[in-house]
Protein backbone atom coordinates (compact mmCIF):
# COMPACT_ATOMS: atom_id res chain seq x y z
CA UNK A 1 0.00 0.00 0.00
CA UNK A 2 1.00 3.63 -0.39
CA UNK A 3 0.73 5.13 2.90
CA UNK A 4 -0.45 8.57 3.51
CA UNK A 5 1.68 11.46 4.71
CA UNK A 6 0.36 13.13 7.96
CA UNK A 7 2.02 16.57 9.28
CA UNK A 8 1.09 15.42 13.11
CA UNK A 9 4.40 13.59 13.54
CA UNK A 10 2.28 10.45 14.39
CA UNK A 11 4.20 7.21 12.95
CA UNK A 12 1.51 4.37 12.48
CA UNK A 13 2.81 1.10 11.53
CA UNK A 14 0.24 -1.94 11.08
CA UNK A 15 1.05 -5.22 10.08
CA UNK A 16 4.83 -3.88 8.88
CA UNK A 17 6.86 -6.77 6.99
CA UNK A 18 10.69 -6.06 6.13
CA UNK A 19 10.82 -6.78 2.32
CA UNK A 20 14.14 -7.95 2.95
CA UNK A 21 12.82 -11.20 5.29
CA UNK A 22 10.85 -12.27 2.49
CA UNK A 23 8.20 -14.97 4.17
CA UNK A 24 10.30 -15.14 7.08
CA UNK A 25 9.03 -11.91 7.92
CA UNK A 26 7.07 -11.39 11.22
CA UNK A 27 4.60 -8.70 10.89
CA UNK A 28 4.88 -5.46 13.40
CA UNK A 29 2.56 -2.78 14.97
CA UNK A 30 4.81 0.24 15.70
CA UNK A 31 3.46 3.32 17.26
CA UNK A 32 5.27 7.02 18.04
CA UNK A 33 4.45 10.54 18.10
CA UNK A 34 0.92 10.58 19.25
CA UNK A 35 1.34 10.89 23.48
CA UNK A 36 4.73 10.35 23.49
CA UNK A 37 7.56 11.18 21.07
CA UNK A 38 10.13 8.48 22.28
CA UNK A 39 9.88 5.29 22.36
CA UNK A 40 12.44 2.68 24.35
CA UNK A 41 12.54 -1.06 23.31
CA UNK A 42 13.66 -3.38 25.26
CA UNK A 43 13.67 -7.32 25.18
CA UNK A 44 16.13 -10.34 24.57
CA UNK A 45 18.82 -10.62 22.33
CA UNK A 46 17.68 -11.80 18.98
CA UNK A 47 14.22 -10.67 19.72
CA UNK A 48 13.64 -8.51 16.50
CA UNK A 49 14.57 -4.81 18.57
CA UNK A 50 17.08 -4.10 15.68
CA UNK A 51 14.42 -5.01 13.12
CA UNK A 52 11.88 -3.11 14.29
CA UNK A 53 14.39 -0.21 14.20
CA UNK A 54 15.61 -0.76 10.52
CA UNK A 55 11.62 -1.57 9.50
CA UNK A 56 10.53 2.53 11.04
CA UNK A 57 13.37 3.92 9.11
CA UNK A 58 13.16 1.75 5.91
CA UNK A 59 9.20 2.17 5.57
CA UNK A 60 9.75 5.84 6.34
CA UNK A 61 11.98 6.14 3.50
CA UNK A 62 9.72 4.57 1.35
CA UNK A 63 6.58 6.37 1.53
CA UNK A 64 8.39 9.29 1.78
CA UNK A 65 9.57 8.73 -1.59
CA UNK A 66 6.08 7.03 -3.21
CA UNK A 67 7.05 3.64 -2.53
CA UNK A 68 4.49 1.18 -1.81
CA UNK A 69 4.58 -0.84 1.30
CA UNK A 70 4.10 -3.92 2.57
CA UNK A 71 1.87 -3.04 5.73
CA UNK A 72 -2.06 -3.11 6.62
CA UNK A 73 -4.58 -0.07 6.07
CA UNK A 74 -4.25 2.27 9.22
CA UNK A 75 -0.34 2.96 8.37
CA UNK A 76 0.91 6.50 8.42
CA UNK A 77 3.89 8.10 8.04
CA UNK A 78 4.94 11.73 8.98
CA UNK A 79 6.26 14.25 6.56
CA UNK A 80 9.89 14.02 8.40
CA UNK A 81 12.56 16.02 6.88
CA UNK A 82 15.51 14.17 8.37
CA UNK A 83 16.40 10.14 9.37
CA UNK A 84 18.76 9.65 11.47
CA UNK A 85 20.07 6.37 12.14
CA UNK A 86 22.58 4.66 14.39
CA UNK A 87 22.57 1.08 13.95
CA UNK A 88 25.72 -1.49 14.28
CA UNK A 89 29.14 -1.52 15.19
CA UNK A 90 31.04 0.65 12.99
CA UNK A 91 34.36 0.56 14.83
CA UNK A 92 37.51 0.83 12.74
CA UNK A 93 41.14 0.17 13.69
CA UNK A 94 42.41 2.43 10.43
CA UNK A 95 40.71 5.46 12.15
CA UNK A 96 41.54 4.41 16.04
CA UNK A 97 37.64 4.02 16.32
CA UNK A 98 36.19 1.87 19.56
CA UNK A 99 32.67 0.78 19.16
CA UNK A 100 31.29 3.48 21.66
CA UNK A 101 33.66 6.14 19.81
CA UNK A 102 31.98 5.14 16.98
CA UNK A 103 28.34 5.66 18.11
CA UNK A 104 29.14 8.93 20.06
CA UNK A 105 30.60 10.19 16.61
CA UNK A 106 27.33 9.53 14.73
CA UNK A 107 24.91 10.76 18.03
CA UNK A 108 27.15 14.33 18.40
CA UNK A 109 26.27 14.70 15.04
CA UNK A 110 22.34 13.50 15.58
CA UNK A 111 22.25 16.20 17.79
CA UNK A 112 23.78 18.80 16.63
CA UNK A 113 21.04 18.80 13.38
CA UNK A 114 18.05 16.76 15.17
CA UNK A 115 14.77 19.32 15.64
CA UNK A 116 11.00 18.11 15.48
CA UNK A 117 11.02 17.16 12.05
CA UNK A 118 13.31 13.92 12.52
CA UNK A 119 13.17 10.85 13.31
CA UNK A 120 15.80 9.45 14.88
CA UNK A 121 16.97 5.65 15.52
CA UNK A 122 19.43 4.74 18.25
CA UNK A 123 20.02 1.16 18.39
CA UNK A 124 21.42 0.02 21.91
CA UNK A 125 22.00 3.61 23.10
CA UNK A 126 24.53 3.93 25.72
CA UNK A 127 26.14 0.30 25.46
CA UNK A 128 30.21 0.23 24.54
CA UNK A 129 31.32 1.86 27.74
CA UNK A 130 30.82 1.40 31.65
CA UNK A 131 26.95 0.82 32.12
CA UNK A 132 26.54 3.06 34.85
CA UNK A 133 28.42 6.04 32.93
CA UNK A 134 26.50 4.96 29.40
CA UNK A 135 23.04 4.66 30.91
CA UNK A 136 23.56 8.22 32.41
CA UNK A 137 24.44 9.10 28.93
CA UNK A 138 21.72 7.42 27.29
CA UNK A 139 19.42 9.70 29.77
CA UNK A 140 21.10 12.78 28.86
CA UNK A 141 20.67 11.92 25.48
CA UNK A 142 17.02 11.10 25.23
CA UNK A 143 15.99 14.36 27.53
CA UNK A 144 18.57 16.46 24.95
CA UNK A 145 15.97 14.94 21.79
CA UNK A 146 12.89 15.10 23.85
CA UNK A 147 13.12 19.00 24.09
CA UNK A 148 14.20 18.96 20.55
CA UNK A 149 10.62 17.68 19.76
CA UNK A 150 12.49 15.07 17.72
CA UNK A 151 10.53 11.53 17.05
CA UNK A 152 13.05 9.08 18.40
CA UNK A 153 12.82 4.98 18.77
CA UNK A 154 16.05 3.09 21.00
CA UNK A 155 16.59 0.07 21.72
CA UNK A 156 18.59 -0.98 25.19
CA UNK A 157 19.29 -3.54 27.34
CA UNK A 158 19.56 -0.87 30.79
CA UNK A 159 17.33 -1.08 33.78
CA UNK A 160 17.70 2.62 34.41
CA UNK A 161 16.69 3.48 30.57
CA UNK A 162 13.26 1.29 31.32
CA UNK A 163 12.51 3.29 34.40
CA UNK A 164 12.92 6.35 32.73
CA UNK A 165 10.66 5.58 29.66
CA UNK A 166 8.05 4.66 32.22
CA UNK A 167 8.00 7.47 34.04
CA UNK A 168 8.85 10.68 31.51
CA UNK A 169 5.89 12.32 30.05
CA UNK A 170 7.11 12.02 26.59
CA UNK A 171 8.65 8.59 26.76
CA UNK A 172 6.93 5.10 26.60
CA UNK A 173 8.14 1.76 26.91
CA UNK A 174 7.59 -1.00 24.23
CA UNK A 175 8.57 -4.84 25.08
CA UNK A 176 9.42 -7.49 22.56
CA UNK A 177 7.85 -10.53 23.12
CA UNK A 178 9.30 -13.63 24.87
CA UNK A 179 7.33 -16.69 25.47
CA UNK A 180 9.07 -17.44 28.97
CA UNK A 181 7.69 -21.28 28.41
CA UNK A 182 9.45 -22.01 25.35
CA UNK A 183 12.14 -19.74 25.72
CA UNK A 184 11.66 -18.25 21.84
CA UNK A 185 11.33 -14.63 20.84
CA UNK A 186 7.83 -13.76 19.16
CA UNK A 187 9.38 -11.19 17.28
CA UNK A 188 6.10 -8.83 18.16
CA UNK A 189 6.27 -5.72 19.71
CA UNK A 190 3.72 -4.52 22.96
CA UNK A 191 3.31 -0.88 23.73
CA UNK A 192 3.41 0.38 27.22
CA UNK A 193 5.40 -2.24 29.12
CA UNK A 194 9.06 -2.74 29.25
CA UNK A 195 10.61 -6.18 28.13
CA UNK A 196 13.19 -8.37 29.72
CA UNK A 197 16.75 -9.07 28.56
CA UNK A 198 16.18 -12.84 29.22
CA UNK A 199 19.92 -13.49 29.17
CA UNK A 200 20.44 -16.40 31.94
CA UNK A 201 17.17 -18.24 30.38
CA UNK A 202 18.76 -17.35 27.17
CA UNK A 203 22.63 -18.76 28.54
CA UNK A 204 20.94 -21.61 30.45
CA UNK A 205 19.29 -22.77 26.91
CA UNK A 206 22.36 -22.42 25.20
CA UNK A 207 23.66 -24.96 27.55
CA UNK A 208 25.58 -22.94 30.45
CA UNK A 209 25.85 -25.26 33.60
CA UNK A 210 23.41 -24.67 36.09
CA UNK A 211 25.72 -24.19 38.66
CA UNK A 212 26.58 -20.84 36.77
CA UNK A 213 23.41 -19.80 35.84
CA UNK A 214 22.58 -20.14 39.59
CA UNK A 215 25.68 -18.26 40.81
CA UNK A 216 25.32 -15.57 38.79
CA UNK A 217 21.86 -15.59 39.76
CA UNK A 218 23.07 -14.56 43.35
CA UNK A 219 25.10 -11.92 42.18
CA UNK A 220 22.39 -9.94 40.62
CA UNK A 221 20.65 -7.82 43.28
CA UNK A 222 17.23 -9.01 44.80
CA UNK A 223 15.61 -6.16 43.81
CA UNK A 224 16.87 -6.87 39.62
CA UNK A 225 15.02 -10.41 40.37
CA UNK A 226 11.98 -8.86 41.73
CA UNK A 227 11.25 -6.65 38.83
CA UNK A 228 12.51 -9.48 36.58
CA UNK A 229 9.99 -11.50 38.07
CA UNK A 230 7.41 -8.85 37.64
CA UNK A 231 7.97 -8.27 33.93
CA UNK A 232 7.64 -12.02 33.61
CA UNK A 233 4.35 -12.09 35.31
CA UNK A 234 3.06 -9.13 33.07
CA UNK A 235 4.59 -10.53 29.78
CA UNK A 236 2.42 -13.81 30.64
CA UNK A 237 -0.58 -11.82 31.79
CA UNK A 238 -0.24 -9.98 28.59
CA UNK A 239 -0.22 -13.03 26.36
CA UNK A 240 -3.19 -14.45 28.33
CA UNK A 241 -5.24 -11.40 27.59
CA UNK A 242 -4.41 -11.62 24.12
CA UNK A 243 -5.46 -15.11 23.38
CA UNK A 244 -8.62 -13.87 25.57
CA UNK A 245 -9.08 -11.15 22.90
CA UNK A 246 -8.59 -13.37 20.06
CA UNK A 247 -10.88 -16.05 21.39
CA UNK A 248 -13.81 -13.04 22.33
CA UNK A 249 -13.16 -11.65 18.50
CA UNK A 250 -13.74 -15.31 17.02
CA UNK A 251 -16.94 -15.44 19.45
CA UNK A 252 -18.01 -11.59 18.20
CA UNK A 253 -17.38 -12.62 14.57
CA UNK A 254 -19.61 -16.07 15.02
CA UNK A 255 -22.49 -13.83 17.11
CA UNK A 256 -22.31 -11.52 13.97
CA UNK A 257 -22.71 -14.10 11.55
CA UNK A 258 -25.64 -15.71 13.50
CA UNK A 259 -26.94 -12.08 13.77
CA UNK A 260 -27.01 -12.12 9.69
CA UNK A 261 -28.30 -15.00 9.61
CA UNK A 262 -31.55 -14.65 11.99
CA UNK A 263 -32.11 -11.19 10.15
CA UNK A 264 -32.32 -12.92 6.84
CA UNK A 265 -34.71 -15.54 8.37
CA UNK A 266 -36.37 -12.56 10.31
CA UNK A 267 -36.93 -11.09 6.84
CA UNK A 268 -37.95 -14.01 5.03
CA UNK A 269 -40.22 -14.62 7.63
CA UNK A 270 -41.40 -11.18 7.22
CA UNK A 271 -42.51 -11.83 3.91
CA UNK A 272 -44.44 -14.76 4.49
CA UNK A 273 -46.25 -13.24 6.97
CA UNK A 274 -47.41 -10.03 5.11
CA UNK A 275 -48.09 -12.76 1.92
CA UNK A 276 -50.29 -14.57 4.56
CA UNK A 277 -51.73 -11.17 6.00
CA UNK A 278 -52.85 -10.23 2.56
CA UNK A 279 -54.57 -13.68 2.08
CA UNK A 280 -56.46 -13.40 5.85
CA UNK A 281 -57.38 -9.92 5.43
CA UNK A 282 -58.69 -10.60 1.56
CA UNK A 283 -60.57 -13.78 3.02
CA UNK A 284 -61.80 -11.73 5.94
CA UNK A 285 -63.26 -8.80 3.89
CA UNK A 286 -64.88 -11.25 1.45
CA UNK A 287 -66.66 -13.25 4.30
CA UNK A 288 -67.53 -9.68 5.85
CA UNK A 289 -69.34 -8.37 2.73
CA UNK A 290 -70.89 -11.51 2.15
CA UNK A 291 -72.32 -11.59 5.12
CA UNK A 292 -73.13 -7.77 4.75
CA UNK A 293 -75.25 -8.44 1.92
CA UNK A 294 -77.24 -11.23 2.97
CA UNK A 295 -77.85 -9.04 6.33
CA UNK A 296 -79.20 -5.95 4.13
CA UNK A 297 -81.34 -8.65 2.45
CA UNK A 298 -82.90 -10.26 5.13
CA UNK A 299 -84.02 -6.24 6.70
CA UNK A 300 -84.93 -5.76 3.32
CA UNK A 301 -87.62 -8.65 3.20
CA UNK A 302 -88.36 -7.95 6.86
CA UNK A 303 -89.50 -4.23 6.07
CA UNK A 304 -91.08 -6.09 2.92
CA UNK A 305 -92.99 -8.63 5.13
CA UNK A 306 -93.88 -5.51 7.78
CA UNK A 307 -95.30 -3.52 5.14
CA UNK A 308 -97.63 -6.48 3.61
CA UNK A 309 -98.86 -7.33 6.88
CA UNK A 310 -99.94 -3.81 7.94
CA UNK A 311 -101.38 -3.38 4.21
CA UNK A 312 -103.56 -6.51 4.32
CA UNK A 313 -104.58 -6.38 7.65
CA UNK A 314 -104.32 -10.08 8.26
CA UNK A 315 -105.40 -11.00 11.55
CA UNK A 316 -102.45 -13.93 12.09
CA UNK A 317 -99.37 -11.38 11.84
CA UNK A 318 -96.83 -11.86 8.96
CA UNK A 319 -94.16 -9.49 11.18
CA UNK A 320 -93.78 -11.93 13.46
CA UNK A 321 -93.18 -14.78 11.01
CA UNK A 322 -90.64 -13.07 9.35
CA UNK A 323 -89.05 -11.51 12.71
CA UNK A 324 -88.45 -14.84 13.48
CA UNK A 325 -86.82 -16.00 10.40
CA UNK A 326 -84.71 -13.00 9.89
CA UNK A 327 -83.25 -14.15 13.73
CA UNK A 328 -82.74 -17.56 12.09
CA UNK A 329 -80.78 -16.64 8.74
CA UNK A 330 -79.09 -14.00 11.19
CA UNK A 331 -78.36 -16.61 13.43
CA UNK A 332 -76.85 -18.65 11.05
CA UNK A 333 -74.59 -16.23 8.99
CA UNK A 334 -73.10 -15.03 12.90
CA UNK A 335 -72.27 -19.13 13.14
CA UNK A 336 -70.53 -18.75 10.73
CA UNK A 337 -68.64 -15.61 11.68
CA UNK A 338 -68.02 -17.05 15.00
CA UNK A 339 -66.23 -20.36 13.46
CA UNK A 340 -63.89 -18.03 10.65
CA UNK A 341 -63.25 -15.84 14.57
CA UNK A 342 -62.33 -19.41 16.02
CA UNK A 343 -60.32 -20.08 13.28
CA UNK A 344 -58.28 -17.07 12.87
CA UNK A 345 -58.10 -17.42 16.60
CA UNK A 346 -56.35 -20.64 16.39
CA UNK A 347 -54.02 -18.93 13.84
CA UNK A 348 -52.94 -16.40 15.77
CA UNK A 349 -53.34 -17.53 19.46
CA UNK A 350 -49.91 -16.35 20.15
CA UNK A 351 -50.65 -12.60 20.04
CA UNK A 352 -52.81 -13.29 22.97
CA UNK A 353 -50.11 -14.10 24.88
CA UNK A 354 -48.83 -11.61 27.47
CA UNK A 355 -44.72 -11.16 28.09
CA UNK A 356 -43.17 -8.84 31.11
CA UNK A 357 -40.04 -8.17 31.53
CA UNK A 358 -37.48 -11.11 33.69
CA UNK A 359 -39.70 -13.84 31.39
CA UNK A 360 -37.65 -17.06 30.60
CA UNK A 361 -39.16 -17.54 27.07
CA UNK A 362 -37.89 -19.66 24.24
CA UNK A 363 -37.52 -19.00 20.95
CA UNK A 364 -38.66 -21.47 18.35
CA UNK A 365 -36.40 -19.84 15.58
CA UNK A 366 -33.55 -20.33 16.98
CA UNK A 367 -34.06 -23.22 19.47
CA UNK A 368 -32.54 -21.21 22.69
CA UNK A 369 -33.85 -20.06 25.99
CA UNK A 370 -33.25 -16.48 27.15
CA UNK A 371 -34.92 -14.35 29.54
CA UNK A 372 -37.08 -10.88 28.34
CA UNK A 373 -34.57 -7.50 29.05
CA UNK A 374 -36.46 -5.11 27.77
CA UNK A 375 -40.16 -5.03 25.58
CA UNK A 376 -42.27 -3.11 23.63
CA UNK A 377 -45.96 -3.75 22.18
CA UNK A 378 -44.33 -5.99 18.98
CA UNK A 379 -40.49 -6.38 19.74
CA UNK A 380 -38.61 -8.03 22.79
CA UNK A 381 -34.67 -7.51 23.92
CA UNK A 382 -34.06 -11.34 24.63
CA UNK A 383 -30.54 -12.12 26.48
CA UNK A 384 -29.54 -15.76 25.19
CA UNK A 385 -26.01 -16.87 26.85
CA UNK A 386 -23.61 -14.48 25.16
CA UNK A 387 -26.47 -13.18 22.81
CA UNK A 388 -28.49 -10.02 22.95
CA UNK A 389 -31.08 -9.91 20.05
CA UNK A 390 -34.62 -7.88 19.67
CA UNK A 391 -37.42 -10.88 18.45
CA UNK A 392 -40.82 -9.62 17.77
CA UNK A 393 -43.27 -11.07 20.71
CA UNK A 394 -44.92 -13.32 18.00
CA UNK A 395 -42.16 -15.48 17.60
CA UNK A 396 -41.30 -16.34 21.25
CA UNK A 397 -42.98 -19.32 23.57
CA UNK A 398 -43.51 -19.22 27.52
CA UNK A 399 -41.99 -22.96 27.27
CA UNK A 400 -40.46 -24.90 24.72
CA UNK A 401 -43.29 -27.21 24.75
CA UNK A 402 -46.13 -24.87 24.59
CA UNK A 403 -48.57 -25.87 22.39
CA UNK A 404 -51.99 -23.67 23.71
CA UNK A 405 -55.58 -23.79 22.55
CA UNK A 406 -57.82 -21.44 22.39
CA UNK A 407 -60.65 -21.45 25.20
CA UNK A 408 -63.65 -22.92 23.59
CA UNK A 409 -66.62 -20.73 23.54
CA UNK A 410 -69.57 -19.88 21.05
CA UNK A 411 -70.53 -16.18 19.67
CA UNK A 412 -74.18 -15.67 20.34
CA UNK A 413 -76.10 -13.13 18.38
CA UNK A 414 -79.19 -11.55 20.08
CA UNK A 415 -80.64 -8.73 17.61
CA UNK A 416 -81.26 -5.92 19.37
CA UNK A 417 -84.64 -3.99 18.04
CA UNK A 418 -84.66 -1.36 20.44
CA UNK A 419 -81.06 0.18 20.20
CA UNK A 420 -81.80 3.33 18.74
CA UNK A 421 -78.45 5.04 17.70
CA UNK A 422 -78.55 8.11 16.30
CA UNK A 423 -74.62 9.47 16.32
CA UNK A 424 -71.26 8.54 15.82
CA UNK A 425 -68.36 10.48 17.50
CA UNK A 426 -65.00 10.09 15.63
CA UNK A 427 -63.21 13.11 16.86
CA UNK A 428 -60.13 13.04 17.98
CA UNK A 429 -59.41 9.13 16.59
CA UNK A 430 -56.81 7.97 14.14
CA UNK A 431 -58.25 7.40 10.69
CA UNK A 432 -57.75 3.71 10.87
CA UNK A 433 -59.75 3.11 13.98
CA UNK A 434 -62.08 5.64 12.98
CA UNK A 435 -63.01 3.57 9.87
CA UNK A 436 -62.70 0.52 12.06
CA UNK A 437 -65.55 2.24 14.33
CA UNK A 438 -67.82 3.37 11.22
CA UNK A 439 -67.99 0.30 9.47
CA UNK A 440 -68.51 -1.45 13.01
CA UNK A 441 -71.86 1.21 13.44
CA UNK A 442 -73.44 1.04 9.75
CA UNK A 443 -73.60 -2.85 11.18
CA UNK A 444 -75.09 -2.32 14.34
CA UNK A 445 -77.46 0.67 12.81
CA UNK A 446 -78.20 -2.02 9.81
CA UNK A 447 -79.49 -4.40 12.77
CA UNK A 448 -80.91 -1.97 14.99
CA UNK A 449 -83.27 -1.29 12.40
CA UNK A 450 -81.95 2.11 12.14
CA UNK A 451 -82.65 4.54 8.69
CA UNK A 452 -80.57 7.17 9.16
CA UNK A 453 -77.70 8.62 11.32
CA UNK A 454 -74.90 11.20 11.77
CA UNK A 455 -71.47 11.19 12.02
CA UNK A 456 -69.52 13.84 13.90
CA UNK A 457 -65.62 14.08 12.63
CA UNK A 458 -65.30 18.21 12.80
CA UNK A 459 -63.64 20.08 10.70
CA UNK A 460 -60.04 20.38 11.47
CA UNK A 461 -58.00 19.47 8.26
CA UNK A 462 -60.56 17.42 6.29
CA UNK A 463 -58.37 14.01 6.36
CA UNK A 464 -60.86 12.41 8.87
CA UNK A 465 -64.16 14.09 6.93
CA UNK A 466 -62.43 12.79 3.67
CA UNK A 467 -62.17 9.17 5.13
CA UNK A 468 -64.91 9.13 6.48
CA UNK A 469 -67.12 9.88 2.72
CA UNK A 470 -64.79 7.67 0.77
CA UNK A 471 -65.49 4.96 3.40
CA UNK A 472 -69.74 5.58 2.81
CA UNK A 473 -69.37 5.78 -0.78
CA UNK A 474 -68.07 2.51 -1.38
CA UNK A 475 -70.64 0.93 1.40
CA UNK A 476 -73.13 -1.07 -0.87
CA UNK A 477 -75.73 -0.37 2.69
CA UNK A 478 -75.00 3.15 2.22
CA UNK A 479 -77.52 4.87 -0.15
CA UNK A 480 -76.86 8.66 0.34
CA UNK A 481 -75.03 10.91 2.51
CA UNK A 482 -74.35 14.69 3.07
CA UNK A 483 -72.75 16.96 5.12
CA UNK A 484 -75.26 18.69 7.77
CA UNK A 485 -77.24 22.23 8.14
CA UNK A 486 -75.54 25.01 10.05
CA UNK A 487 -76.95 24.90 12.51
CA UNK A 488 -76.09 21.23 13.30
CA UNK A 489 -72.17 21.88 11.85
CA UNK A 490 -72.05 21.76 8.70
CA UNK A 491 -68.91 20.49 7.14
CA UNK A 492 -67.79 19.16 10.59
CA UNK A 493 -70.90 16.33 10.80
CA UNK A 494 -72.08 13.87 7.91
CA UNK A 495 -75.83 12.89 7.51
CA UNK A 496 -76.10 9.26 6.09
CA UNK A 497 -79.12 7.21 5.08
CA UNK A 498 -78.84 3.21 4.84
CA UNK A 499 -80.76 1.58 2.28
Amino acid sequence: MLPPINKSGKLILKKAKHPLLGEKAIPLDIEDGDKFTTLVITGPNTGGKTVSLKTAGLFSLMGLSGISIPADEGTEIPLFKHIYADIGDEQSISQNLSTFSSHMNKIVSILENADENSLVLLDELGAGTDPREGTALGIAILEDLIEKGARTIVTTHYGELKYFAGNHPKACNAAMEFDSTTLMPSYKITIGVPGRSCALEIASRLGLSEETIKRAESLISHEYVEMDKMLAEIESKEQFLKKEIETHAKIKSEAENLKNKYEEDISLIKAEQLELLADSAAETEAIINSAKREIGKIIQDFRKNLAKSAKEKIEKNPGSEALTEAETRISGIFERLSTFKKAKKIKNIQKDLKFNVGDDVYVPSMDMMGKILEISENEALISMNRLKMRIPTWNLRKSKNQSPTPTETKDVFVPDTKRQVSSLNLIGKYTDEAIYELEKFIDNAILSGIDSFKIIHGKGTGALRNAVRNTLARNKLVDDFQSGDISEGGDGITIVKLK
